[in-house]
């Protein structure tokens, strides 16, 4: 009984985790690119030292 239950863990529920981990790094790397693009376009309209008042 414990080889089966440990058999369908890890049928169903390791895919489940990875997937959950592989779309949470794409969100966290998503949202550091977006992040990145927005810095750069205030920081050609702005000088740097109110640009990075504003993120400290």
């Amino acid at each position: 009984m414990k080889n089966w239950a440990f058999r369908f863990f890890l049928t169903f529920s390791l895919p489940l985790a990875l997937q959950k981990h592989l779309s949470l790094v794409f969100n966290v790397f998503y949202s550091i690119s977006f992040l990145y693009r927005s810095i750069h376009s205030i920081s050609n309209f702005q000088p740097l030292e109110i640009n990075l008042q504003l993120w400290h």
